[in-house]
């Protein structure tokens, strides 16, 4: 593997913590915070549960640096206390056998993981026969189906994402696009920026339409629009070998490094 910048790791996490606390924090600005989250910010870790919505996206923890024995207990904790079994992400120096039995014993165990891609970005060609575009405010609702239609979510967390994306803000560092194919909606996707850092977000396409280079259209796109935008890093994060991976690599991403992802038992 190539040698990375030496601030790379660090500028990709302190972003994706930015990013994820900017997104929960809307949720939770929703009136009377119907989805009862709660966010802690802390230097060595990220954490936050979204105690009406038992979806493992929102209850879980980005571990920003390894923790000391203190900080891991308060951690676990905040977890603790409020009835929640967390998806935790830990860097690759985190992947030490006091840390792994600590979780164990927390009932946690390991998960796939995931991998960091990243690149310079640069202006890439469009997709020929996918039109892609950034929705009016009007068609949020739009959206929202889509996007919920894509990752085959269920009709109630599909109503809630949608008020979600309602609750949030304008915000100058986060786009959101469309896919269409032959003028028929097929995927979505976000954009968020933060210290110079692009971070390709939350990309889905509709089952039926999948293998039409939706997904590379989307990828292609956004990182035209990063390097438009003068940032210097475009980032994403994938499940090792799955479809999105791959075609993350083809867009010319790269991977940086792995995370451990350790979790409840799932099923």
């Amino acid at each position: 593997m190539e040698d990375l910048p030496p601030d790379l790791a660090r500028r990709l996490e302190e972003a994706t913590a930015r990013v994820t606390a900017a997104s929960l924090a809307a949720v939770r600005s929703r009136p009377g915070n119907p989805s009862r989250v709660e966010i802690r910010e802390r230097p060595e870790a990220l954490a936050f549960v979204a105690l009406a919505r038992r979806v493992e996206r929102m209850n879980g923890g980005l571990l920003l640096r390894r923790p000391e024995t203190g900080e891991l207990e308060e951690l676990l904790a905040f977890f603790r206390e409020r009835g929640v079994r967390p998806r935790l992400e830990l860097l690759p120096e985190d992947r030490d056998t006091a840390t792994a039995t600590r979780l164990r014993a927390e009932g946690l165990g390991p998960r796939p993981g995931l991998a960091v891609l990243w690149a310079v970005p640069a202006p890439r060609p469009d997709i020929p026969g996918v039109r892609v575009r950034e929705p009016e405010p009007r068609d949020q609702d739009a959206f929202a189906a889509l996007s919920a239609a894509g990752f085959e979510t269920a009709e109630e967390e599909a109503r809630e994402r949608s008020a979600d994306l309602a609750a949030r803000p304008a915000d100058p560092t986060r786009r959101i696009y469309v896919a269409e194919l032959d003028g028929v909606p097929a995927g979505t996707a976000g954009l968020s920026i933060q210290g110079g850092v692009a971070s390709l977000t939350t990309a889905s396409t509709l089952p039926a339409l999948r293998r039409r280079g939706v997904h590379a259209a989307l990828l292609a796109r956004r990182i035209s629009d990063a390097a438009r935008l003068g940032c210097d890093v475009v980032s994403a994060r994938a499940e090792p070998g799955s479809a999105s991976y791959r075609n993350i690599e083809r867009a010319g991403l790269r991977l940086a490094y792995a995370k451990a992802v350790w979790g409840p038992p799932s099923g």
